[in-house]
Order: structure tokens, then C-alpha cells, then sequence
């Protein structure tokens, strides 16, 4: 551990599942294993099931000031950031047997969100269809509000489609509007 600072005692995890993103809660890690760049990589792979949260925090071994990256190794956590601090009374309140050592006197806040499945299909022709099927709705719906007020033949004519609309909208007719009789 040549050339870093010593290990963070203090580590908070900053979650935005509860109340959203306006507001955190702070959690304390059920665990805190300290993984070195010399020890074996099988330490940190997850366990089978994924129910543990698993995050990991890097830091530069050239340069012990900048701050530390963290990631996460679950699939529904997402770390957002960090926040280094100096830790209110870490000074004072020193952990039994560490009188002669030195310790990181850091509060490290890792803030993490949910990760939400997306339920929206992944193709981009499916959202090519639906925005053509909008402009066309969009202006058979002009032409009928401007159906008596104006000529119809000053409105673009509608711009067919080459493509079916998305299953479960509307067909894209334009609608039959009775003829009513003028007033003067």
C-alpha cells in the first residue's frame, strides 16, 4: 500500500430508490472488504444470486489526492458519484489499538441509484413509425379543425406513409366531417 492514503473507515452509501432523486437516504455497508492491486481478483466476484450490492472503490496509486472512482459490479445498482469529506470528530474518536497509526480521516459518501429495466423496445423503426403515424394524425387533425374556416386545398396534403402504423394506434383516415349548413 506504498504511496496511498490508508483504507476509508468511514463509508456512507447515498441511495435515491426511496424518495427519488430529491431527496437520500444514508446507509451504512453491511461489508467492507478491502481489496489491494497484489491480492487475487476472485475475492470480488459476486455471489451466485445477486442479491448482494457489490461496489467498488479504485483509487490512483500515482496520486494519492485525486479522488477515487467507484463502480458498481451489480446489475440493478448504478453509482452516480462520490463525495469525499472531512469526517465530523474522526480525529477525536480513534478506533481501540490505532493510537500510533495513522488513519484517513475521510467520509466517503458513494451515491448510487436503481437501475430501471426499460420496458420500450429497442429498434429505432418502431419509432420511426410511430412519429410518421403522429405527422400524419397531427395533420389530418389540422385539416379537420380548418374543415369550413379555410379552403382546404392552401393546407399540404397529407404525406402517405410507406409504413404500417404501430399495432393498437388508431388507422390514420381522415375523418368524414358532415356538411353543415352556413349562416351569414
Amino acid at each position: 500500500m506504498s504511496g496511498i492514503q490508508d483504507p476509508p473507515q468511514y463509508v456512507l452509501i447515498a441511495s435515491d430508490a426511496a424518495r427519488g432523486p430529491a431527496s437520500s437516504t444514508l446507509a451504512h455497508p453491511a461489508i467492507i472488504h478491502y481489496q489491494y492491486a497484489d491480492d487475487a481478483p476472485v475475492n470480488v466476484i459476486p455471489p451466485p444470486g445477486g442479491q448482494h450490492t457489490i461496489l467498488v472503490m479504485e483509487f490512483d496509486e500515482s496520486d494519492p489526492t485525486a479522488q477515487p472512482t467507484v463502480r458498481s459490479l451489480s446489475e440493478d445498482v448504478v453509482v452516480s458519484g462520490i463525495k469525499v469529506s472531512e469526517a465530523p470528530g474522526a480525529t477525536a474518536a480513534r478506533p481501540p489499538g490505532t493510537e500510533g497509526r495513522s488513519a484517513n480521516p475521510s467520509m466517503y459518501v458513494i451515491e448510487t441509484s436503481v437501475k430501471i429495466p426499460s420496458s420500450l423496445p429497442e429498434t429505432e423503426s418502431v419509432d420511426q413509425n410511430f412519429i410518421a403515424h403522429f405527422k400524419q394524425r397531427n395533420n389530418d387533425l389540422r385539416r379537420v379543425m380548418a374543415y369550413g374556416s379555410q379552403p382546404t386545398d392552401l393546407l399540404p396534403p397529407a404525406e402517405p406513409t410507406s409504413q404500417s402504423p404501430p399495432e393498437g394506434l388508431l388507422s390514420s383516415t381522415t375523418p368524414q366531417v358532415p356538411e353543415f349548413p352556413r349562416f351569414p
